[in-house]
């Protein structure tokens, strides 16, 4: 990955994942929520949209594409972690 915004928030990802799994393991379903919550919210939602913007609204076609190709794989992500806490998701938002 070119783009540091991408690399930062798979960074934040990846640390969130690990203690969501560790969460699950533990059978303390409420943390594991806790941690989607906080990473959608405040790193997601919050934080990402400043600093993609430039990235968008600039000429680098590369990393726009990579930049949508990450979005897109977070969003998936979350959603597969998401299943086992919210049945009520189809399957097939997951895939």
């Amino acid at each position: 990955m070119k783009v540091l915004a991408n690399r930062w928030i798979i960074s934040q990802f990846s640390d969130t994942l690990g203690d969501i799994e560790k969460a699950l393991d533990d059978y303390r379903f409420n943390d594991a929520a806790n941690g989607i919550y906080q990473f959608v919210w405040k790193s997601l939602l919050r934080l990402v949209p400043r600093a993609y913007k430039p990235i968008f609204l600039g000429f680098n076609d590369e990393a726009k594409s990579e930049t949508r190709a990450t979005v897109a794989y977070v969003r998936d992500e979350i959603l597969k972690i998401l299943h086992p806490l919210c049945r009520l998701l189809p399957k097939s938002c997951g895939r």
